[in-house]
C-alpha cells in the first residue's frame, strides 16, 4: 500500500485585505467596554491579524455607544483600544474625506483634519476643528477632550461666521482655553480682523 506525502504550508498572513463593503462588530471579552465596535468600510479594508488593527479607506465608518465617526480613512487598533482618523489626498492632491465626529450627548457633527480617539477612556485630540459654540464658532490647531465633555483649545479663533480661516474676517483669537456645553474660559485672548492682529487685547474671555 503506498501512501502519499503531501508538503503543509503552516506559514499565515499577516494581512488581509478586501475591497467589497464590510459590516465588522467586534467586542473584546475582558475588556471591559460597555458595548461593542461597529465598523463599515465602504471601499476597503485590510487588516493587520497579528496586531489586531484594522484600515479602513473611503467612506469608512465607526461606531461606539455614542461616538460616532467617518472618515475617508480609519486606523482602529483594538489591542490599545484607539482610532485614528483623516482624510486623504486625491490625484489632484486635494485632502478630501476630512474626518466628521459625532461625541455623542445631542452634539452637532464636527469636521477635522484629523484626531486620536481613545475610545475605552473617551478622551482624544482632534487637529484642525470647527465647531459651532454659543452662537459662534470655534476654530483650533489642537484640541482636547475628556470624559466630561470639556475641551481644551490651542490656538483657537472664536468667530460669528463658519467660513473657515483665513476666510474669516473677524474673531476673537484664543491662546488657550477651555470649552464647555455653556461656555468658553480662556486666557488672554486679541481681537483679530481682516487677518490682522488689533491693539485690543482680552485678559480673559
Amino acid at each position: 500500500m503506498s501512501a502519499t506525502n503531501k508538503s503543509q504550508d503552516t506559514s499565515k498572513s499577516k494581512t488581509a485585505d478586501t475591497t467589497k463593503s464590510v459590516n465588522d462588530t467586534t467586542k473584546k471579552k475582558g475588556s471591559g467596554l460597555q458595548a461593542e465596535v461597529s465598523i463599515i468600510a465602504v471601499d476597503s479594508q485590510k487588516s493587520e491579524v497579528a496586531k489586531n488593527i484594522s484600515h479602513l479607506y473611503r467612506g469608512a465608518k465607526v461606531k461606539y455607544q455614542d461616538f460616532e465617526l467617518s472618515a475617508d480613512y480609519i486606523r482602529l487598533d483594538r489591542n490599545k483600544k484607539k482610532i485614528f482618523a483623516s482624510g486623504i489626498y486625491d490625484k489632484s492632491g486635494k485632502y478630501v474625506g476630512r474626518p466628521i465626529v459625532i461625541m455623542g450627548n445631542g452634539e452637532s457633527p464636527k469636521t477635522v483634519d484629523s484626531l486620536y480617539y481613545d475610545y475605552e477612556k473617551q478622551e482624544g485630540n482632534t487637529y484642525g476643528i470647527m465647531t459651532e459654540v454659543d452662537g459662534g464658532f470655534i476654530q483650533a490647531n489642537i484640541v482636547r477632550k475628556n470624559i466630561y465633555d470639556e475641551m481644551s483649545i490651542y490656538k483657537g479663533l472664536y468667530s460669528t461666521c463658519n467660513l473657515p480661516y483665513p476666510h474669516t474676517h473677524f474673531g476673537i483669537h484664543i491662546t488657550k482655553g477651555i470649552v464647555t456645553k455653556n461656555q468658553i474660559i480662556s486666557g488672554p485672548a486679541y481681537l483679530v480682523v481682516m487677518g490682522v492682529p488689533m491693539p485690543v487685547a482680552f485678559p480673559f474671555a
